[in-house]
């Protein structure tokens, strides 16, 4: 049976070592266990520039908090998101209990969807749900709806994940429509890919394959190579469905190729679970496996059930076409 593909300046300090790790310091970074070195260029680039704001404008609290709100919405690694947001939830939360200013209810507002997407990463729905719309709420009483965009799309991701095709393409479409309105192109695309996403889902593949490719020509317009990388997969997707693997696994490569420059290792397990599809799809059943496990190691370490499980059950499967019954098990409970 054919398995369809998941659709998806510089200052330099000391660092601190603790039991052989290299902290970068928390008097200047904020943040406790921040390793640096182990980020992408991308993301040392994005530090260091919301960090470098935040300290030359300490007395400016407003332009302090969008520094780091901007830091924790643009960054691609899980690791730095959660550090960042943490910090911008217990300094916000702390602040605002005896200081009523906006900017503290701004601040909340990002960092409760900024939980919401961890929690959605990590097969938490239901906990996502609730985080997305503490976020909503304090933007609607905040008068800042457009700010909606980003949870509108994931709540949208969420219902699509449960099945429920009419409420995940109103979403997508209320997130589409706001971020039309705001001119925030990024965001313009991901609802595209999303929508184009349930689309396909419908087998609706020339409907699926209008939104990929109205968002492909912003992203390659407008430079947004880390949304090319869902765009790439989702277009992956429709190759192998018309049964055009190379050109399947030549999307799936391009898109890989970007989530491991800037690091965004859910997309990388995504894309190599895709490539799992096509070498079983191929026959190559111990190439499809070697995917999977990679791609299940990766989850783990992210801490990503739902793609945990993915993995697992399609390592499962592989056994049981081999004929390893006890192997299939294994994996399968």
């Amino acid at each position: 049976m054919k398995k369809c593909l998941f659709i998806l300046e510089v200052l330099f300090f000391t660092a601190l070592t603790v039991n052989g790790q290299d902290y970068a310091p928390k008097e200047h970074y904020l943040v406790d266990s921040l390793e640096l070195q182990l980020l992408s260029d991308y993301d040392r680039g994005l530090i260091e520039e919301n960090i470098s704001v935040y300290n030359n404008n300490s007395s400016i609290e407003k332009e302090k908090l969008e520094a780091i709100m901007n830091l924790t919405m643009n960054a691609s690694s899980s690791q730095v998101l959660s550090l960042y947001n943490n910090w911008l939830f217990s300094y916000s939360t702390s602040k605002f209990k005896t200081n009523k200013d906006e900017i503290y209810l701004a601040a909340l507002a990002v960092a409760n969807s900024n939980y919401g997407y961890l929690s959605f990463n990590k097969g938490n729905h239901q906990e996502a749900l609730s985080f997305y719309q503490k976020s909503i709420e304090i933007n609607n009483n905040l008068g800042h709806e457009t700010e909606n965009a980003a949870s509108l799309n994931d709540i949208g991701s969420i219902y699509k994940n449960q099945g429920d095709f009419t409420k995940a393409l109103n979403f997508y479409n209320k997130s589409l429509n706001l971020d039309r309105s705001a001119n925030n192109l990024k965001g313009v695309t991901n609802s595209l890919n999303n929508i184009g996403y349930l689309y396909s889902d419908k087998d609706d593949f020339d409907k699926a394959l209008t939104f990929f490719d109205e968002a492909l020509e912003i992203n390659i317009e407008n430079g947004f190579k880390q949304e090319l990388a869902s765009n790439y997969n989702n277009i992956a997707f429709i190759h192998q469905y018309k049964g055009e693997l190379d050109s399947a696994l030549y999307y799936l490569n391009k898109s890989i190729d970007i989530d491991l420059e800037y690091q965004y290792d859910y997309g990388i397990a995504t894309g190599l679970n895709n490539i799992g599809y096509i070498h079983e799809e191929r026959g190559d059943l111990d190439s499809a496996i070697s995917y999977f496990s990679k791609s299940y190691e990766i989850q783990k370490l992210i801490e990503n059930k739902e793609g945990m499980v993915i993995s697992l059950h399609d390592m499962a499967s592989i056994y049981f076409e081999k004929g390893a019954i006890d192997k299939a098990l294994k994996y399968a409970q």
